[in-house]
């Protein structure tokens, strides 16, 4: 299996949120030939999302969001 700079990078930041004390969400849908990634801090509003035609895609255009309040 080879692993794409994107798909490394999701593991580097796995790795990562096990060394801090915050918690985090990372949620990866596939609607209909689109893919969806989140990232979040609970307990903040900061978070990064991206779609895309691929995971490569989605995670390459994640930006910083704000949840509607």
């Amino acid at each position: 299996m080879v692993i794409t700079k994107q798909g490394q990078q999701l593991i580097n930041t796995l790795r990562e949120w096990n060394r801090t004390t915050a918690n985090y969400r990372l949620v990866i849908e596939i609607n209909e030939g689109v893919w969806d990634v989140t990232l979040t801090e609970t307990g903040t509003v900061r978070r990064a999302r991206g779609t895309g035609i691929t995971f490569d895609e989605a995670w390459d255009g994640m930006t910083p969001t704000q949840f509607q309040r």
